[in-house]
């Protein structure tokens, strides 16, 4: 492939986010791709967060597999994780860290 080329691209898309998303929905996260970027999602009460961030961590653990079967590296660098609420909500979060 040539490097900056729309097929190129295109061909990126077709090869990875497919399966990505696949795995991030049998997690039970939304996902979202833009190039070579993907983001995982999810919403839920603050209650179940400590829950959600195990599947979270077990789904980035299943992504960085398969990155890893198919020859592509999963930049642990880049990896980012926020957390989005009122001050109340957030309040009853006790993890404020996530390490995969």
């Amino acid at each position: 492939m040539l490097q900056g080329s729309v097929l190129g691209q295109v061909l990126f898309l077709l090869y990875t986010t497919a399966d990505v998303i696949i795995i991030a929905q049998r997690h039970g996260f939304l996902a979202l791709s833009y190039a070579d970027d993907t983001q995982l999602y999810f919403h839920d009460k603050a209650s179940s967060v400590e829950t959600r961030l195990q599947r979270l961590k077990d789904c980035i653990s299943e992504i960085d597999r398969w990155m890893f079967s198919n020859r592509l590296l999963l930049n642990a660098d880049k990896t980012q994780f926020i957390s989005l609420g009122t001050s109340q909500q957030l309040a009853k979060v006790q993890c404020h860290t996530v390490e995969c």
